[in-house]
């Protein structure tokens, strides 16, 4: 549902200020996690979500729209085939990477609270990190070709 929108942001906007703007809200949506306990309440949980997903949104369209376009248009079916990948094979790593993490922050045989909030939180550091390299990649993006 946000994907086509942040398509037409990114056509109309460029798409740095959308991958800035698409980390913020990832930001946003992940940052309150950390916090979350078993009391909290299901539909703040699931608009935080909502807000997290639609930064992730934001940030892969415009992102893939950002590296995609200055390649030939000849090339860009295989390049785009190439990116996927290469999100998919990343975003499992971190995934992967992130359980660990949970893992072993919390007691060898519980996985509780502490190890949930210990991977969100080195989640929320990766989207910081990530808000960085969007605003340094934008800061000397090419202005769009008419």
């Amino acid at each position: 549902v946000v994907s086509p929108a942040a398509g037409r942001l990114a056509d109309r906007f460029r798409p740095g200020p959308v991958c800035i703007a698409g980390a913020l809200l990832l930001i946003i949506g992940t940052l309150p996690f950390i916090f979350f306990s078993q009391e909290s309440h299901m539909l703040l949980v699931c608009f935080i979500y909502t807000l997290q997903c639609t930064g992730i949104a934001l940030l892969l369209t415009a992102s893939l729209t950002m590296g995609v376009y200055r390649i030939p248009l000849a090339k860009r079916s295989h390049s785009t085939a190439i990116l996927n990948s290469f999100r998919q094979v990343f975003g499992s790593l971190f995934a992967s990477l992130l359980i660990t993490a949970a893992a072993m922050i919390c007691a060898p045989s519980d996985l509780n609270l502490s190890g949930i909030r210990g991977a969100f939180l080195i989640m929320t550091a990766a989207c910081v990190i990530l808000l960085f390299g969007s605003i340094r990649y934008h800061s000397r993006e090419d202005p769009p070709k008419s």
